[in-house]
């Protein structure tokens, strides 16, 4: 099983580099992120983590000329592409090549929608070049990938997030950039929320190099009135309709949860 699982490791990774040279030839960056960094990041450590899929993050701006570069690759999505609205709510889409899956991301772990940009670019501003048999890959940076594992969906990984924690470099991490960066994008609106989630975690295996994190830090937008009248406002300003007290009151009954499921039923970004 070892054997296997290293072997095909090494296919994925190969398959992501020559995926990102593809698209630097379109003019067209691209960072590994989820389990390649994940096995990366183990193979450091003289272990194996297994790649079922590839996950690369480009700009929302390139999602056009990507798909052209990965269909003529031979992967073809499950999907028409998300209009332009719908990229602030979706972070991906799936794409297959037989048996082989590619998530392409534009942002790798959720934010309030109207920072989503200033999200996605301060992720590209901190990637990371990683090498593997020689060449270079270039990856999300350190703290994206912590958000990203333990905020991002599962999609096909057997592995819960709690495995792949202990592979990031927890001990370099910039914590205080980490705190800001969650208060900057409100990370997480309808998840546990992530510092939560670290400190359980801590908790659960003491020896792990992760601070601890006050009640406070912890605590979820739904808890804070403020904060979701201000989010409420944006979410206004942003859609160019007028703030009032019935549309709170929506805002409250909805949730963030049934707001993502009424854009997920838009038909615009579907047919």
């Amino acid at each position: 099983l070892v054997r296997q699982t290293w072997t095909r490791n090494q296919l994925q990774l190969q398959s992501a580099l020559a995926l990102q040279m593809s698209l630097a030839a379109a003019d067209v960056p691209a960072a590994l992120a989820g389990p390649g960094v994940y096995a990366l990041r183990a193979d450091a450590r003289g272990a194996v983590r297994a790649i079922p899929h590839i996950d690369l993050v480009i700009a929302r701006e390139q999602l056009d000329a990507a798909a052209v570069v990965l269909q003529r690759e031979g992967y073809h999505a499950d999907e028409p592409l998300p209009d332009v609205d719908a990229l602030d709510w979706r972070c991906h889409i799936r794409l297959r090549k037989g048996p082989d899956m590619l998530y392409l991301h534009w942002r790798v772990y959720p934010a309030v929608f109207h920072q989503t940009r200033l999200a996605e670019r301060a992720c590209f501003a901190r990637l990371q070049t990683m090498v593997w048999n020689g060449q270079s890959l270039r990856v999300i940076g350190d703290a994206d990938t912590l958000l990203h594992c333990v905020t991002g969906p599962r999609h096909d990984d057997q592995l819960p997030w709690e495995a792949d924690v202990p592979l990031l470099p927890l001990d370099t991490m910039d914590w205080d950039g980490l705190r800001s960066h969650i208060r900057r994008f409100s990370l997480a609106p309808n998840q546990p929320h992530p510092l939560a989630r670290l400190n359980a975690i801590r908790r659960a295996f003491p020896g792990l190099a992760i601070p601890a994190f006050t009640a406070a830090e912890c605590v979820s937008r739904a808890s804070q009135p403020l904060a979701l009248w201000r989010e409420y406002r944006n979410q206004c300003a942003h859609r160019n309709i007028p703030v009032g007290l019935r549309g709170f009151v929506a805002f409250l009954v909805g949730g963030a949860a049934r707001e993502w499921q009424r854009w997920q039923r838009r038909p615009s970004w579907k047919s």
